[in-house]
């Protein structure tokens, strides 16, 4: 079961987005798509190591390793 609830993202000091985001109760950590970051202007940096993606079946993403992380 999951969620989508309206969010607002502060990005850069005079940026905002706003946005759907999915609660996902089984997930492992807190996730965005590196193409809305692209997008939107969201600040990226390099991960010391990167992560491997997998789905909930155990499956790899089809996105491929989390290479970048950001706060927000």
């Amino acid at each position: 079961m999951s969620i989508h609830v309206p969010l607002s993202a502060r990005v850069t000091e005079k940026k905002t987005v706003e946005m759907k985001g999915l609660i996902d109760c089984r997930a492992e950590g807190n996730f965005i798509d590196k193409d809305f970051a692209e997008k939107n202007g969201v600040p990226l940096f390099p991960l010391n190591k990167p992560v491997k993606a997998k789905n909930m079946d155990g499956t790899l993403n089809k996105k491929g390793t989390i290479t970048h992380g950001t706060w927000l």
